[in-house]
């Protein structure tokens, strides 16, 4: 799965845009106080949370397809 493909399909799970930063994908100008992100890193590919204008890396991943499955499961409820 790429990025594009992650956006799509959360965006039809009912996951809001405001919830999400996906680099080169979706990066809105005003960033809501907490969302999900994913985006390219120092070691591959960064997935995390942000809250109040602070970027928590939860886990990084070496390849996109990686990155987004991780980015999907953290967006299930």
């Amino acid at each position: 799965m790429d990025r594009r493909e992650l956006f799509t399909l959360l965006r039809g799970s009912g996951v809001a845009e405001s919830e999400l930063w996906i680099e080169g994908v979706h990066e809105p100008r005003t960033s809501p106080t907490e969302f999900l992100f994913l985006r390219k890193g120092e070691n591959g590919w960064d997935t995390g949370v942000a809250e109040r204008g602070v970027w928590h890396v939860i886990t990084s991943s070496p390849d996109e397809d990686t990155a987004c499955a991780r980015l999907l499961r953290l967006a299930q409820p």
